[in-house]
């Protein structure tokens, strides 16, 4: 560990840079070789264990055994130059295939956030519900949540709760006033990058389901039909028959939404280890026993049955690989700083041939990061947005949102306000301002069993605390 911290240290000074460099990437690839084989071992089990449990979509099914003919010819079985080469094509190609497919599910899971909102506001005029609590009053509620605000000192925290509070009262705002923070939202990023803009305008539609999933490539037949169905809903002539109908198939499309998404998250964490180990495998440094370890797991994971002794075999060799993970995984915190400050030696890299390295290093990077989902090639935006381009930006948004209120009841756009606000930022310039806020939404809604789950929702918010 000292030599490495050596070798960095005059890297960051600039000596001997032709000697120290592969040093540095050597020691870089063997770290993330090992902690994604033990990451790999790990995860490909519990995802096999998993995929057996749930029904998954044909989709998933076709990645998966494409997926598990690399491992075994590109991981499991000895190295070859062209099979690593055809390998790291095939797995890039099907991660952009998972990838594409969690956008689809996150598209869904957002059309169906806006009904549930609606379908939790009127469950009381069809079934036995919590009533209002005892003794309760407006004013008192208020000064409750200020209260619960305040608990914290953290202002990141403070801004969380105040979002979800105000995406939980009543929504009584004109359209007008909606447009006026959503223009003021976008104004904010005037100075910044467009991308960070553009990052806003899809969490800020994304929100507020105007993106609409792509189905031509990503097939959930059975959503689109809900959706459909949904939408052709007249909540003024709303059966019993019909409310209950329709909850059991919103249950039914939640549950699915949540297994197709707890797949897909396991299943990119595995092709990101196993995309790390293809880019790695060349240059790295391999403990050779540690490595038999990881591959037997993998192996055992493919055939294991419900054997009770395959299963205890198996939890020996991973009481093998314990506590190496958290050890490699400070070493790699430690260390891929440098990585980024290595651009200005680009010229010197390719002199030496390194710079082949360097490049699978920084996708390594991305690969082995908390945001399973990154995309790798994407091209940022960084001209910087000036008040014109932020006002054109808010314009063409807000005509996007007042064509899709044009076609909604007044339940589906407050639905709609309501889970956008998620995306907006803090409108309120002092407490005393929030306060207002929600004594005016709390009051002039007129429509009790809205208030009534509000008001449930934002007790259940204050005592989970």
């Amino acid at each position: 560990m000292s030599d490495i911290l050596s070798v960095i240290k005059e890297i960051e000074k600039g000596k001997n840079l032709e000697i120290n460099l592969p040093k540095y990437m050597n020691v870089m690839m063997s770290a993330y070789y090992r902690s994604s084989s033990i990451r790999l071992a790990m995860n490909y089990y519990t995802y096999f264990m998993m995929e057996q449990e749930e029904e998954r979509p044909l989709e998933l099914i076709k990645l998966t055994t494409q997926l598990d003919k690399i491992i075994k010819e590109a991981i499991l079985s000895e190295f070859q130059g062209t099979v690593l080469e055809k390998s790291v094509k095939e797995i890039d190609q099907i991660r952009s295939q998972v990838i594409s497919n969690m956008k689809s599910i996150t598209l869904y899971a957002d059309q169906f956030q806006i009904y549930e909102y609606i379908w939790n506001r009127i469950e009381g005029q069809f079934e036995e519900v919590e009533a209002f609590p005892l003794n309760y009053s407006d004013d008192k509620l208020v000064e409750n949540l200020l209260e619960y605000i305040m608990q914290d000192k953290d202002r990141s925290v403070i801004s969380q709760k105040i979002t979800e509070i105000v995406s939980t009262l009543p929504v009584r705002l004109t359209k007008q006033r909606y447009y006026e923070m959503v223009k003021d939202s976008f104004l904010l990023f005037v100075g910044s990058e467009r991308q960070a803009l553009e990052d806003h305008v899809f969490m800020l539609k994304s929100c507020a389901a105007l993106l609409k999933p792509e189905t031509e490539n990503i097939h959930y037949p059975e959503m689109d039909a809900l959706l459909k169905e949904l939408k052709e809903v007249d909540y003024n002539t709303l059966t019993l028959e019909q409310y209950q109908n329709l909850k059991q198939k919103l249950l039914k499309v939640s549950d699915r939404i949540d297994q197709v998404t707890n797949l897909s998250t396991l299943l990119i964490e595995v092709i990101n280890d196993v995309y790390i180990l293809l880019l790695s495998m060349p240059y790295a440094l391999i403990e050779v026993e540690e490595a038999e370890t990881c591959k037997e797991i993998i192996r055992r994971s493919q055939e294991i049955s419900k054997n009770e002794k395959e299963e205890e075999a198996l939890f020996a060799l991973f009481e093998k690989l314990e506590g190496k993970q958290e050890r490699i995984s400070e070493q790699i915190a430690g260390n891929a700083y440098l990585l980024d400050s290595l651009e200005e030696q680009k010229g010197l890299m390719e002199s030496i041939m390194l710079d082949k390295i360097y490049h699978s290093l920084l996708r390594i990077e991305k690969l082995a990061s908390t945001s399973h989902f990154i995309e790798l090639d994407t091209v940022f935006d960084r001209t910087i947005v000036d008040y014109a381009y932020a006002e054109q930006r808010a314009h063409e948004v807000i005509a996007e949102f007042a064509e899709c209120f044009r076609k909604k009841n007044k339940k589906e756009i407050r639905s709609i306000m309501a889970a956008s606000m998620m995306a907006l930022p803090i409108f309120f310039k002092t407490m005393e301002e929030l306060k207002e806020y929600a004594q005016i939404a709390l009051s002039s809604c007129s429509d009790m069993e809205e208030k009534r789950c509000s008001v449930i929702l934002l007790k259940d918010m204050i005592e989970n605390n």
